[in-house]
């Protein structure tokens, strides 16, 4: 599936497969979308080793991420401009055409369906314009995938019709175990984001 001049925002959470930052934003290029990323405070953790132990990939893959990942790192004292009319979250959100969630930690699905906003991240997901759509690719262990208040937060974010979710994959676990809970491969969240782009784009 192919797209030209979209804009996809990409939201890091508190999972290991942050680490696949590099793929994600190689997959949304490849698609020809222009990308920026948001960390929550884990994410930007769990992002940052991989990143350190791979400084060409990392110098490539922060050309995409600012001026999202800047605002992460500064939180709210800088974020907001509002000196020169600017809400930093308001903005990110209003220049996303998609938003794409990869990962979204257990946590973050239960903030997501509860309305919890206690991060720079999450305030960016929520000013995202009503048009437009949160693409949410969960990722963590089996057992936390099975917990019944994820599976609610999970049925709720599907029946909100903002968001849309990509199911993990069955796979070895970091942990050892196999089962599913593995987020979904890149390319399938790319394709994903391109079905979903603001209906005025190209």
């Amino acid at each position: 599936m192919s797209a030209s001049g979209g804009h996809v925002l990409l939201v890091l959470t508190g999972s290991v497969a942050a680490i696949k930052v590099v793929e994600l934003v190689a997959a949304f290029e490849a698609r020809g979308l222009e990308v920026r990323i948001v960390a929550s405070k884990p994410g930007l953790v769990f992002a940052a080793t991989r990143l350190l132990h791979e400084p060409a990939l990392a110098l490539r893959t922060l050309r995409a991420a600012l001026p999202g990942l800047r605002a992460t790192w500064t939180e709210w004292p800088r974020a907001l401009s509002l000196a020169k009319g600017r809400v930093e979250h308001v903005a990110l959100a209003k220049w996303a055409d998609v938003i794409a969630i990869a990962p979204a930690s257990a946590s973050t699905l239960g903030k997501l369906a509860s309305g919890i906003t206690d991060s720079f991240a999450l305030c960016v997901v929520r000013a995202l314009p009503r048009d437009r759509n949160v693409i949410v690719a969960p990722a963590m262990n089996t057992e936390m995938w099975f917990d019944p208040f994820v599976q609610r937060a999970v049925a709720d974010l599907e029946h909100s019709g903002k968001y849309r979710v990509v199911p993990p994959r069955t796979s070895l676990l970091l942990c050892g175990d196999e089962g599913v809970g593995a987020m979904a491969d890149p390319d399938t969240i790319a394709d994903h984001v391109v079905s979903n782009l603001h209906p005025s784009d190209p």
